[in-house]
């Protein structure tokens, strides 16, 4: 786990990697700031910063993009061959490397090509109005290198030579260049009202999912969709030539968004969102509790596979990023205002203990293609804390980056924060999080615990150091679905205690937590 801050607000936005171990962070920065030892150059107001790390969490360089005002990045993309694409948005006039880009009006959007060997800006473009508000909001690359950015505009808005004309209020645009930052396409799409892009995807066949929010009526091809309240949702495939091959919509009375769409190679898909309240979604009714998430997956053929909803019927979430690794799992990351203590996935609904925190903690999941959760992890903080992005390598190692205010504990590494928020981002694999080599430490008046032998057979040890003297303590095993496979009452002595346990569970990885007052452990098991 690392972290980073200046003295005021800043975010980890997204994150990328790639088949070498090396990550990449995209972040907002508001104040000079220092990355490890890396004093970052900082123009105003807010800047964005991208940062590339290897295996071991060494940063091998940075970058940063700027102006006097607002400057952020959004997205974040790798190419075939290496290169690194970055989406977003700026205010004036802002400075990439050593190219400077201006606007035409307000926020502007852009899209920009960095080298993966040493961060230089090979190119940048830009796309925006001269009275409105354009906000460049995801990019994916296709198999031939071509990238695809989509955002949203409200005014005329130019691209290159392009100009594209919005139909509402808020419309959104997706925008294809070459490699060398060619504009080979420029579509816009919308109806009379608030239309809007969240995410974009490539398959292995150079279609294009996309997906986001839409109010009123809006035509994709000879597909009209009509909303069925405030805001649903929505999501579409195009071909490479930008024809639209299919669209859905999904929505309630209220309000619904979507914040994620992923394709796989084979052409299977899934989307993540989020219902305010009641959703038809392809048939299946949604009810959501002033905010649950959902995450569909599709087949290859464009059928419903299946569909989740919600970490708590209590709780209130927000999904904010989804990534897949190379056997088409899926790994979402987002924010819970209740920590999951035990999790049974029965009809559909990821149910748990409940344990509030009401300022949000971040959490991140696994999902197999049948839609069996395989694990899910959470964050305990002291403030607000969420994940905004996600990645995975092809050695199985999960990244995510998100914000966390004050301080936030995870698994047993702790982190204090410098100011009003701070960065975050977490390497985790196989139920173990890595710390790049930083000191551990757990947060004062919890007790350290280890297990011995770990691999077990059955019988295994707990050695738990304890500051206080006689008390009752629960001690739970969970598989690392969620489901509670032993439980003991038993009493801890002060000082070290060295404890018993025998347990029938079947092989596999395990959660050991214990409880005594408030204070606890939670101890990773091996079972053979």
């Amino acid at each position: 786990m690392k972290s980073f801050g200046s003295t005021d607000t800043d975010d980890g936005v997204k994150v990328v990697s790639d088949n070498s171990g090396n990550v990449y962070l995209a972040a907002a920065f508001k104040n000079p700031m220092t990355m490890d030892t890396v004093n970052l150059p900082y123009k105003g107001n807010v800047d964005a910063v991208i940062a590339k790390l290897d295996s071991n969490g060494t940063i091998l360089w940075t970058q940063t993009f700027g102006g006097l005002y607002d400057d952020r990045p959004s997205s974040l993309a790798l190419t075939p061959d290496g290169f690194l694409i970055v989406g977003g948005n700026f205010f004036d006039s802002c400075q990439f490397g050593n190219l400077m880009i201006h606007g035409k009006g307000y926020d502007d959007a852009f899209v920009a090509k960095l080298d993966t060997s040493n961060g230089n800006v090979l190119w940048v473009k830009s796309a925006g109005s001269q009275f409105g508000y354009e906000n460049g909001k995801c990019v994916t690359v296709d198999s031939s290198g071509n990238i695809w950015f989509g955002g949203s505009f409200m005014n005329p808005m130019i691209a290159d030579n392009d100009t594209l004309y919005p139909n509402g209020s808020v419309d959104f645009f997706i925008l294809k260049y070459s490699s060398s930052g060619n504009l080979l396409l420029a579509k816009s799409f919308g109806g009379i009202g608030v239309d809007d892009i969240n995410s974009i995807s490539a398959d292995a066949n150079d279609n294009i999912y996309f997906c986001g929010a839409f109010s009123d009526t809006m035509t994709l091809g000879s597909t009209q969709i009509n909303s069925a309240g405030m805001l649903d949702v929505f999501w579409s495939c195009m071909n490479s030539a930008g024809n639209i091959l299919w669209a859905k919509s999904a929505g309630g009375l209220n309000s619904e968004n979507t914040f994620s769409i992923r394709s796989y190679k084979d052409g299977s898909y899934y989307i993540g969102g989020w219902v305010q309240d009641t959703c038809w979604f392809e048939g299946n009714l949604l009810l959501g509790n002033e905010g649950d998430i959902f995450i569909a997956r599709y087949t290859e053929q464009n059928h419903l596979s299946w569909l989740k909803q919600g970490y708590n019927l209590n709780a209130n979430e927000q999904g904010r990023d989804l990534a897949l690794d190379k056997y088409n799992n899926v790994y979402l990351t987002g924010q819970s205002n209740f920590v999951i203590q035990r999790l049974e996935d029965t009809g559909g609904r990821m149910e748990s203990s409940e344990k509030a925190c009401p300022f949000g903690d971040l959490v991140f999941l696994k999902y197999d293609t049948a839609g069996v959760m395989n694990w899910m992890e959470h964050t305990l903080g002291s403030n607000y804390n969420i994940g905004n992005g996600i990645a995975v390598d092809n050695l199985g190692n999960c990244f995510v980056t998100g914000t966390y205010s004050d301080s936030i504990w995870i698994s047993s590494f702790l982190r204090t924060g410098i100011a009003a928020s701070d960065i975050l981002l977490l390497r985790y694999r196989d139920g173990t999080f890595n710390d790049y080599n930083a000191s551990l430490s757990l947060p004062e008046g919890d007790m350290n615990a280890s297990v011995f032998p770990n691999p077990a057979e059955g019988n295994f040890y707990v050695n738990i150091f304890s500051a206080t003297g006689r008390r009752p303590c629960s001690v739970r095993l969970f598989s690392m679905q969620g489901v509670k496979t032993s439980e003991w009452k038993i009493y801890l002595d002060q000082g070290m205690n060295i404890l018993q346990f025998n347990s029938s569970a079947p092989p596999g990885m395990y959660l050991l937590i214990m409880e005594a007052g408030t204070q606890s452990a939670r101890v990773k098991v091996i079972f053979e």
